[in-house]
């Protein structure tokens, strides 16, 4: 009887702590995601800035061509 039971509470505790793995390994993609979007969004912020900084400088490279040549 005792076996039984202590098996029955093994089983438990293996489902419990598989339980808890699965929710770990959720909750670690999840903030893996999370860093991935961040990180994303921050490289579009810089790459929008590159690009207007890049289009500021043509930009006044073409102003200063026009001039010099006027």
């Amino acid at each position: 009887m005792s076996h039984s039971i202590c098996g029955a509470f093994i089983s438990a505790s293996a489902s419990k702590t598989s339980a808890a793995i699965s929710v770990n390994i959720v909750f670690i993609k999840f903030a893996l995601f999370e860093i991935y979007f961040l990180f994303l969004r921050k490289a579009s912020v810089n790459l929008s800035g590159f690009v207007k900084f890049a289009s500021q400088i043509a930009y006044e490279r073409r102003a200063k061509f026009d001039a010099d040549f006027k």
